[in-house]
């Protein structure tokens, strides 16, 4: 065959999680940092694992300190993990692991001599034995693996400024009392182009409102919503979006959900919650062009872009 110069473009999906009912929606309370965790035994890999916290609205877990260690492993075994335990950490060029949630590597729990040089570039917890230590695995070993989100109850707790995306935000009271106004500052990385979705809003079409702005002091109205609206994202022109709920009353209505996030650095949001952008520059085999976009779409939870019209 020939080689070929191929651009890799890739679409990938901001994952969203859904609210629940019980404050964790499923997955597991512990009670004592605010955090769901839940397990997921059908996997065939780490960016497979992944995806799948993020469908269910979390991301693979991060542990800071032994009580949380113990707890994910006890919670492990009473699901029938008896072996190993993937989590989220994963190296860096530097050959350091950090966790990919973003939250400082403030906690170690290696067994002696780990990581290892040419192990693996994935962090797997021995639910074995009571300790709960951990080794450096391949990211292709099909072990179970923790995911973890914020309870929703800690996320109604917290300050108005927030910046870690993919909480789920709700007014204050949802669902049983909407009366109350708040402002939320939400942000995400420098660089990044802000988009804040609507997952369900019940407002008075008289007299309540859900107003987005595109910066925190003075940005110009991105969306005045009111009445019933869901599933409707919203992007912005910088990496900061205030969202205002404003209610006159706020009578026999819930209120408002919604959940904030990006899209990687040089990607587009296209439409409906998918972003779009150029990946890489590959020097292959024609006949392996197809299969190499794939892999490289797949490192970052995405795939090569699906064409349906012009565009």
């Amino acid at each position: 065959g020939y080689s070929i110069t191929a651009l890799v473009y890739c679409t990938t999906q901001l994952e969203q999680p859904l609210p629940g009912g019980d404050g964790c929606a499923g997955f597991a309370d512990d009670e004592d940092d605010g955090v769901c965790y839940q397990i997921i035994t059908e996997v065939n890999n780490w960016n497979d694992a992944r995806m799948t916290c993020r469908k269910a609205g979390g991301e693979l877990a991060s542990i800071h300190n032994q009580k949380e260690n113990d707890f994910v492993r006890r919670f492990a075994v009473s699901r029938g993990i008896v072996d190993g335990l993937v989590l989220g950490a994963t190296t860096q060029q530097d050959g350091t692991f950090t966790w990919v949630d973003g939250s400082p590597m403030d906690y170690e729990n290696y067994f002696p001599g780990f990581p290892k040089k040419n192990f693996g570039d994935c962090i797997a917890m021995d639910v074995s034995s009571t300790s709960g230590q951990w080794m450096n695995v391949d990211c292709a070993s099909k072990f179970p693996v923790a995911c973890m989100r914020q309870r929703e109850s800690a996320i109604n707790e917290i300050s108005e400024y927030i910046s870690r995306v993919g909480l789920v935000i709700t007014s204050p009271g949802y669902p049983f009392s909407s009366s109350t106004p708040c402002d939320y500052f939400l942000s995400v990385a420098p660089g990044k182009t802000i988009e804040v979705e609507i997952l369900s809003l019940e407002a008075n079409s008289c007299c309540d409102s859900l107003i987005i702005y595109d910066a925190f002091l003075g940005g110009r109205i991105v969306s005045k919503s009111t009445g019933i609206v869901t599933n409707h994202t919203f992007t912005g022109a910088t990496n900061q979006m205030r969202v205002s709920w404003k209610p006159d009353g706020g009578v026999n209505v819930k209120g408002m959900v919604i959940v904030h996030g990006s899209c990687p650095p040089g990607y587009e949001l296209i439409k409906d919650g998918e972003c779009r952008g150029y990946q890489d520059k590959r020097t292959v085999y024609f006949n392996d062009a197809a299969r190499i976009a794939i892999e490289t779409c797949e490192k970052i939870q995405g795939q090569p872009p699906i064409i349906h019209d012009e565009e």
